[in-house]
């Protein structure tokens, strides 16, 4: 916006201070893509240099660059005002560098949590705002660019590219991030909560959000390193039941989310294998019970979830329903893989017809 703004300055005023004011909105417009880590997209180059030659022209080239700095150390208001202005406010200013200007949030929006649903049914909204629609995406790649950063480590433009335009040239990618980060940025009312830092992008780690993936990953973390193994229970228990479904389940995306799907998933199920077998452990056979039926509704060829399911049942004196469940088993295991039950799972079938 600043960009066009420039143009427009240029084209209307046609005096030096006009011109001087035009040259501080592109010095203004460096600032801000550097600090937020995007370049001048190819189809914007042609009228960012007829802009930069003709206020050369006017200017002269010591004050086209007295114009410029003075831009890029102005505030954000300052930009809506005549040169004066600016040139008074950037003179009270230290000299920072190339950092330049932050771009100005919406009041009290970068304060409030961003929420980020994507096991299950994928949803993103602010606080305790409305949830945002296709309409405040714009289009799909923003929306699949922030559950890209939000969970994953901070990413380079080029492992971006590689997960969401795998296809895509250099200068291809360097335009399609540029759309969608400005896009992504917008849908969230505030360029800042996505930030870039040493050459990576990022959800702005410093400002509060509530991710699922997070929550569900960090609840199997403190399971793994709680001792004894029955003080794993719990942690177990807060992960299956943030885990709403597989992750993205309803959006269509590429092979990255698909990878981090199947991570998920075999991670969700091993944690219901494993809330089953403490309970066993600690003689509560229902809650085995359920435990693993659970892991058979999430995947139906888990053999090892058939075969302690049998197992509580038996226990808990309903050996008929587990001979019932092998001969199930075994017919679901011959129509969709043309196989027959484990030796295993059939040894435990005939101790069980035995009695």
């Amino acid at each position: 916006m600043l960009e066009d703004l420039a143009a427009v300055a240029l084209t209307a005023k046609g005096t030096a201070t006009g011109t001087a004011h035009a040259v501080a909105l592109l010095g203004a417009a460096e600032a801000i893509r550097e600090t937020i880590g995007t370049v001048i997209p190819p189809c914007e180059r042609a009228q960012h240099e007829e802009t930069v030659s003709g206020a050369q022209a006017v200017l002269g080239a010591e004050a086209f660059a007295a114009a410029w700095q003075r831009g890029r150390l102005a505030q954000p208001d300052d930009l809506a005002e005549p040169e004066p202005a600016i040139t008074a406010r950037a003179a009270d200013s230290p000299a920072t560098g190339p950092a330049g200007p932050e771009v100005p949030a919406d009041p009290g929006r970068g304060e409030r949590t961003l929420v980020i649903q994507a096991l299950g049914a994928a949803t993103v909204r602010l606080g305790d705002g409305a949830t945002l629609t296709s309409a405040d995406w714009g289009y799909a790649k923003p929306r699949e660019l922030l559950f890209l950063l939000a969970t994953s480590p901070p990413l380079t433009r080029e492992q971006i590219g590689a997960a969401l335009w795998p296809d895509a040239s250099r200068q291809q990618l360097g335009n399609a991030l540029h759309t969608a980060l400005r896009e992504l940025r917008h849908a969230l009312g505030d360029p800042g909560w996505i930030v870039y830092a040493n050459g990576r992008y990022a959800v702005n780690p410093a400002r509060p959000r509530d991710c699922d993936v997070d929550t569900f990953t960090t609840a199997l973390t403190a399971a793994r390193q709680a001792r004894p193994a029955a003080a794993a229970l719990p942690g177990l228990q807060r992960a299956v039941t943030v885990y709403g479904g597989d992750f993205l389940a309803d959006m269509a995306v590429g092979d990255w989310a698909q990878a981090r799907r199947d991570e998920l998933s075999r991670a969700f199920e091993s944690a219901l294998l494993a809330i089953g077998r403490l309970q066993v452990a600690a003689g509560r056979y229902q809650a085995a019970a359920a435990a693993f039926r659970r892991v058979i509704g999430h995947e139906p060829l888990n053999e090892s979830a058939h075969r302690e399911l049998m197992s509580c049942w038996a226990r808990l004196g309903e050996t008929a329903r587990a001979i019932r469940h092998y001969e199930e088993l075994a017919g679901t295991l011959q129509d969709q893989l043309g196989a027959a039950p484990s030796a295993e799972t059939t040894a435990l079938y005939e101790r069980l017809r035995a009695r």
